[in-house]
C-alpha cells in the first residue's frame, strides 16, 4: 500500500502534538510534590508567549489581507488577538485569583472564539478589513482592565490550600476542548486542501488544547503545571518563527515577482507597437466602421464596400446608409444617446437596395480612450448576420402558421390581440366533430378542416377580417373596433347559414355541419369569447354574444371563488371531518360512525360539502380534501376505537394518488380492520376491473365495504355479489316517508328481507324523526342513521360525550 506523504506528514504532526505531550503529561503525574516558585520566570513565558499570539495574528491579517476574505486563518488570528492579550496581562500579576482568572480567560476565550470558524466566509470592503480585529482586542482589553481594577468582582479561583477552584479546571478543560475540536476542523481542511497553514494551525491548536485539557490535573507551581505553561509557549513561539520565515520568502518572491513585471511590461509595449501596426490591416479585412466623438462617420472600411457593392466613402452619417433593426424611434437620436453613456453597445444594421438586396451587420461599438482616459474615437467591429437573420424569419414564418390550414396559429392570434386595441374577437367551432371524426377517419377530419378554414378564409377577407386557426375544430375571427359589433354578428350568422344550408361536400359525402361561435365586443380577451363559446354549446345557441351575466361566466367565476376558499383552508387546516352517529338497533346503542367532510371558515362559519365538492371535482384540489379526510378519519379511529365509513367515489379509487395514499395508510395503522368505505354509485362500477382490485386488496386488510345510496341510480342485487359488499344503505329517499308511504314501505321491506337472506346488513339513512325509527325497527334493519339518532359531531365531542357516559355508567 503506497503512503503519501500528506499523510506521514499529518501523523507526525498528531504524534508530536498530541500523542507524546499527552505521554509526557501523564509520566510527569508521580511527580506532583516537586515545586519550583518563580514569578519572573512566569512572566517571562507568558509575556513572551502573549507578544508571540498578538505578532502572529498582525502577519496572518497582513498575508491573506488581499483576499478581503474573513476565512479560516482570520478567524484563528482573532484567537490569537485574545490569547495575547490576557496572556500579557496575567504575566504581570501575582499568584492568586486574578492571576488564575487571567490565564483561565486566554485559554477560554481563545477557544471560544475558535467557533467562529463554523460560520461561512465572508467577503469584505478594504476599509472593514481591521474592524473584527480591533473589535476582538478591544473588547479583550476592556475585560483585562475591568478585572485588573476590580479584582474583587472577579470568581474565585484559587482554594484557601493555593489549588484551584473546580470553576477554573472547567473552564480551562472546555477551552483546551474546544482548541482539540477546531485542532480536527484543521486536520480535515488539510486532508482537502494539502495546505502547510491548516496543517500548522493544526498542530498549535492540537498543543494549546492538550495544555488546556491538562491543566485540569495540575497544581501551582508544580512541576506537570510549568511543562504546560512551555507547551504553550512552544505552540505560539513556533507558529511565529513560522510566519516570520514565509514573510521573508514572500518578500524574496515579491522581488521577483516585480522584476518579472517590468520584463513583462517591456513585452508587451513591444506587442502594442505591432499590433497598432496591424491594426489598419485588420480594420480593413472586417466589418468596420469608425465615428467620432459626436457620431459622425470618419471611415466606413473596405468590406462594406465589397459586401454592398457600393461606394462608402462620402458616408457622413449611419442614417445615410443603415436602418436600424428596432422598434419605431429616430436613428440619429438613439445613436447621440448611446454615445452619451459612454459604454460599450451593440446594434444591428440593416441595408436594402434593389440592386443588392437586403443585408443586415451585427455591430459592437467600442470607445477608444486616451491615456488621460477621453475618449478618442469609436470603433465597431462586426459580422454579415444575414442569412441568420433570413433563417430566423422563415422559421417564425413557420411557427405563426398552421400547417394543416396554411392560416395563421394560435401565437399568431395571440401576437395580434398584444398589438391591436380592442377588436372584436370570434371563435367559430364545429358541432359534433369527435363524432365526424370518429366515423370517417382522421383524414376525413383534416380535410373538413381544412375545407372550412377555406371558405372562412374566403368570406371574411371580404370584410377585412383576419382569420386564424385557433387549435383541433376551433377557428378565430378578428375585426377592428371600429367595426360596429351588431354589422360583425350579423356576418358571422349569414357564414354559419352558409354552412349549415349550403352544400359542405368531403370526399363525395355531403355533411351536414354545424358551427357555434362565441363573440366577445371590443376585448384582447379570449377567454371572454371561450366563455361565450361554451354557454352557445351547453345551451345550443348558435352565436352567443359575451357578457358578464352569462350562466357560465357565473360558474366560472364561482369556481375561482371556491378554490381560493379551498387552497385557504388546506394550508391553514381547515378542511375537517364530522362523525354522525350509527344506531345499533338490536344493541340499542351507537356502535359506528360515518365521517363526513365540512369547511370551517375563520369566522367560525361551517360549510358542507354540496357548496364546495363538485368545483373541487374539477379542480386538482379534490384530491387533497379527499386524502386529509382519510388522515382525519385515521386519527379519529385511533381515539374513538369504532367502526367509521368514509366515501369514496370510482375517481378516487382511480386516482394513483389518492388509491397509494390510502392503502400506505392502511398497511402502517392498527386500526385498518375498524374502516369501512362506502363506494358512491355510478354507471358500470361492478363491472370494472380496477375497483374489483382496489376492493380485494382493502378487504385483505379488514376493510369491510358498503354500497352507499342504495336503492336508486344503477342499484340490483347483482350489483351487491359482484362487489363483495358487507353492508347496503338504503338511500334517504326511500326512508324519510316509510310512516306516511305503504308503497315505500314494501320496497325496503324486500330489500331488507334480501340483504338478510345473504347475510348483509343493513343501514337505513336519513331518519329524522320516531315515527321512521319506528318503522326501521319494525323491518328488523340493523343500523340507523339520522338527526332523529343523532347529528353529526367533531371528534372532540365524541369524546368526551364517551367520557361522560362511561362517568355516568359508574
Amino acid at each position: 500500500m503506497q503512503i503519501h506523504k500528506t499523510d506521514v506528514a499529518l501523523l507526525a504532526v498528531i504524534t508530536l502534538t498530541l500523542i507524546l505531550p499527552m505521554i509526557a503529561g501523564l509520566t510527569m503525574q508521580p511527580y506532583s510534590d516537586l515545586r519550583y516558585q518563580s514569578l519572573p520566570f512566569h512572566a517571562v513565558i507568558e509575556t513572551l508567549g502573549g507578544v508571540a499570539a498578538l505578532t502572529t495574528a498582525v502577519l496572518v491579517f497582513s498575508l491573506f489581507r488581499d483576499s478581503l476574505e474573513l476565512a479560516r486563518y482570520y478567524k484563528m488570528a482573532l484567537a490569537l488577538v485574545a490569547v495575547g492579550v490576557f496572556d500579557i496581562f496575567h504575566a504581570m500579576m501575582v499568584p492568586g485569583d486574578l492571576f488564575v482568572w487571567l490565564h483561565t480567560l486566554s485559554v477560554f476565550s481563545g477557544g471560544l472564539l475558535l467557533f467562529f470558524l463554523l460560520l461561512p466566509t465572508l467577503t469584505v470592503k478594504s476599509k472593514y478589513y481591521y474592524l473584527p480585529a480591533l473589535g476582538v482586542f478591544g473588547l479583550s482589553l476592556i475585560i483585562a482592565l475591568v478585572s485588573v481594577a476590580s479584582p474583587n468582582a472577579m470568581p474565585i479561583m484559587l482554594t484557601h490550600d493555593g489549588e484551584f477552584t473546580d470553576l477554573a479546571k472547567i473552564l480551562n478543560m472546555i477551552g483546551g476542548t474546544l482548541y482539540l475540536m477546531t485542532s480536527l476542523f484543521f486536520i480535515r481542511c488539510y486532508l482537502d486542501s494539502h495546505s502547510k497553514y491548516d496543517l500548522l494551525f493544526a498542530a498549535q491548536t492540537m498543543l494549546l488544547g492538550v495544555a488546556g485539557v491538562f491543566f485540569f490535573f495540575s497544581s501551582l507551581w508544580e512541576i506537570s503545571w510549568w511543562f504546560w505553561h512551555l507547551l504553550r509557549l512552544i505552540a505560539l513561539v513556533f507558529l511565529l518563527v513560522f510566519f516570520l520565515k514565509f514573510v521573508d520568502i514572500y518578500n524574496v518572491k515579491n522581488r521577483k515577482h516585480q522584476q518579472s513585471l517590468k520584463l513583462e511590461s517591456q513585452r508587451l509595449s513591444k506587442c502594442l507597437t505591432e499590433a497598432e501596426s496591424a491594426y489598419a490591416a485588420s480594420f480593413e479585412n472586417h466589418f468596420a466602421i469608425e465615428l467620432d466623438v459626436n457620431g459622425d462617420v470618419l471611415k466606413i472600411n473596405s468590406a462594406f464596400s465589397r459586401r454592398l457593392n457600393l461606394d462608402v466613402s462620402n458616408v457622413k452619417r449611419l442614417e445615410e446608409l443603415f436602418e436600424l433593426k428596432r422598434d419605431g424611434g429616430d436613428f440619429g437620436k438613439w445613436l447621440q444617446s448611446k454615445i452619451r453613456t459612454e459604454q460599450v453597445f451593440e446594434v444591428q444594421l440593416a441595408f436594402s437596395s434593389l440592386k443588392a438586396g437586403t443585408f443586415y451587420f451585427q455591430m459592437m461599438f467600442r470607445p477608444v480612450l486616451l491615456p488621460a482616459g477621453n475618449i478618442l474615437r469609436w470603433l465597431g467591429t462586426g459580422l454579415d448576420i444575414s442569412d441568420y437573420v433570413d433563417n430566423q424569419q422563415h422559421f417564425k414564418a413557420n411557427f405563426y402558421k398552421d400547417h394543416l390550414t396554411g392560416l395563421p396559429n394560435r401565437f399568431k392570434l395571440n401576437e395580434h390581440l398584444q398589438h391591436h386595441v380592442f377588436p372584436h374577437i370570434a371563435l367559430i367551432n364545429i358541432d359534433n366533430f369527435k363524432a365526424i371524426n370518429d366515423f370517417y377517419g382522421a383524414d376525413f377530419g383534416d380535410e373538413v378542416i381544412m375545407r372550412l378554414g377555406k371558405l372562412m378564409s374566403i368570406s371574411m377577407k371580404a370584410y377585412h377580417y383576419e382569420t386564424y386557426r385557433n387549435h383541433g375544430d376551433e377557428f378565430a375571427i378578428v375585426a377592428g373596433y371600429e367595426m360596429p359589433i351588431d354589422e360583425f354578428e350579423q356576418q358571422l350568422r349569414n357564414f354559419s347559414d352558409e354552412i349549415e344550408n349550403g352544400s359542405f361536400r368531403v370526399d363525395e359525402v355531403n355533411l351536414d355541419l354545424q358551427l357555434s361561435i362565441g363573440l366577445v365586443e371590443s376585448s384582447n380577451s379570449l377567454s371572454k369569447a371561450d366563455i361565450a363559446l361554451k354557454e352557445c354549446k351547453q345551451f345550443k345557441h348558435k352565436l352567443v354574444r359575451y357578457c358578464s351575466n352569462l350562466e357560465v361566466e357565473k360558474q366560472f367565476q364561482k369556481n375561482i371563488y371556491w378554490s381560493n376558499r379551498i387552497k385557504q383552508a388546506l394550508v391553514e387546516d381547515r378542511i375537517q371531518i364530522v362523525l354522525q352517529p350509527l344506531r345499533d338497533n338490536r344493541k340499542q346503542a351507537v356502535t359506528k360512525y360515518e365521517s363526513l367532510v365540512r369547511l370551517h371558515e375563520s369566522t367560525g362559519e361551517v360549510i358542507a360539502p354540496g357548496q364546495f365538492l363538485e368545483v373541487a371535482k374539477r379542480t386538482r384540489l379534490y384530491h387533497a380534501i379527499t386524502t386529509r379526510v382519510i388522515k382525519k378519519t385515521f386519527e379519529a379511529l385511533k381515539k374513538v376505537q369504532k367502526p367509521i365509513s368514509i366515501n369514496l367515489s370510482v375517481e378516487d379509487i382511480l386516482n394513483e394518488e389518492t388509491k397509494g395514499y390510502l392503502l400506505n395508510i392502511l398497511s402502517e395503522s392498527q386500526d385498518a380492520n375498524l374502516l369501512i368505505i362506502e363506494l358512491v354509485e355510478s354507471d358500470g362500477i361492478e363491472n370494472f376491473d380496477p375497483i374489483k382490485a382496489f376492493i380485494k386488496q382493502v378487504k385483505s386488510r379488514g376493510v369491510r365495504i358498503a354500497i352507499d345510496d342504495f336503492g336508486t341510480g344503477y342499484s340490483n342485487f347483482e350489483y351487491l355479489f359482484k362487489l363483495d359488499a358487507d353492508f347496503i344503505k338504503i338511500d334517504g329517499s326511500l326512508i324519510q316517508n316509510i310512516d306516511e308511504d305503504d308503497n315505500l314501505y314494501k320496497v325496503v321491506e324486500t330489500m331488507v328481507n334480501f340483504a338478510h337472506k345473504v347475510n348483509l346488513k343493513v343501514v337505513a339513512e336519513f331518519v329524522s324523526r320516531e315515527a321512521i325509527q319506528t318503522q326501521v325497527e319494525a323491518l328488523e334493519v340493523d343500523f340507523s342513521q339520522g338527526y332523529f339518532i343523532d347529528r353529526p359531531k367533531l371528534l372532540e365531542e365524541i369524546v368526551e360525550d364517551a367520557k361522560t357516559n362511561k362517568e355516568d355508567a359508574l
